[in-house]
């Protein structure tokens, strides 16, 4: 049978009611749009939401050219109605649950040893 000790977890120093105060926390940085954050704002915006949308233009074209006149759907049904497009998607499917299943492994082993190592 084990006995319970006491301890004793006051401060030596007794109480302390009106301490000094902490030290103010520096406060971060605050950003702010310059002139060249701005002009890389326009140039992520130009490289990637120009390409995209050209390609979503030219997905409804007829002829695949994102200037050439009128609407349709014939790419999509062209994609949907091959039959490999369904292979293609359940490759695609089990690569990544895969993928995922590997990192998650390869990742809880090396956490739990960074855990249980000194």
């Amino acid at each position: 049978m084990t006995s319970l000790q006491q301890i004793d977890t006051r401060s030596p120093a007794g109480p302390v009611l009106g301490g000094a105060p902490a030290a103010a926390r520096a406060k971060p940085a605050r950003a702010t749009l310059t002139p060249l954050n701005i002009a890389l704002l326009l140039l992520l915006f130009y490289l990637v939401a120009v390409p995209l949308a050209l390609l979503l233009v030219a997905s409804f074209s007829p002829t695949g050219l994102p200037l050439d006149p009128g609407w349709g759907l014939v790419h999509f049904a062209d994609v949907y109605g091959d039959p490999g497009f369904y292979r293609l998607v359940g490759n695609t499917v089990v690569f990544a649950i895969g993928c995922t299943l590997g990192a998650l492994s390869v990742g809880g082993l090396l956490a739990w040893l960074v855990e249980r190592t000194d």
